[in-house]
């Protein structure tokens, strides 16, 4: 599970064009934005990944090789199944969709196989889900704040210790 915000479409961008094969790992991503620029961002990302990219609907299956995109104004999580979920439960750090609602669910569904990213963004999203997965026996991934547009995000991350590791982008 990916989360950004501020800066976070070209990060992302940058990193999905660095990966290898990831065809056998199901992805997810919040993006903080309004529903028009996800669904346009959708789009765009699909032309360069090299997985299917689409905005998650209620109720689809987890798969492995494609990457789910959390819609405009709607929290995404994982639940048994494992089966995306969208909820309209009250933003979280200000935000929907939120990053600390799907890690949250990923630290409970995947436990130790549950692998967060937090990239270049401002507030603290994220930071409460990673804990999760981080206690879960789960890896975190943060930018080095010092490579992020908007390094509050993974900044707040890193000093609350639950980091596995500090990467450029």
């Amino acid at each position: 599970a990916i989360t950004a915000s501020a800066g976070g479409p070209e990060a992302v961008r940058e990193v999905f064009r660095g990966l290898g094969d990831i065809s056998d790992t199901a992805l997810f991503l919040v993006l903080h934005g309004p529903a028009w620029m996800l669904e346009t961002f959708a789009t765009r990302l699909q032309r360069e990944a090299q997985i299917p990219v689409r905005l998650a609907e209620d109720g689809m299956p987890v798969e492995p090789g494609r990457l789910l995109v959390a819609p405009g104004d709607w929290h995404m999580v994982v639940a048994d199944g494992p089966v995306v979920r969208l909820h309209r439960e009250a933003p979280e750090n200000y935000m929907r969709p939120a990053a600390d609602p799907l890690f949250r669910s990923m630290a409970a569904v995947f436990q130790r196989n549950a692998i967060g990213v937090v990239l270049t963004g401002m507030g603290r999203d994220g930071t409460l889900g990673a804990s999760e997965i981080s206690a879960g026996g789960g890896v975190v991934l943060c930018q080095d704040p010092r490579t992020a547009v908007a390094p509050s995000m993974p900044q707040t991350a890193v000093n609350a210790g639950v980091a596995t590791s500090i990467v450029p982008l």
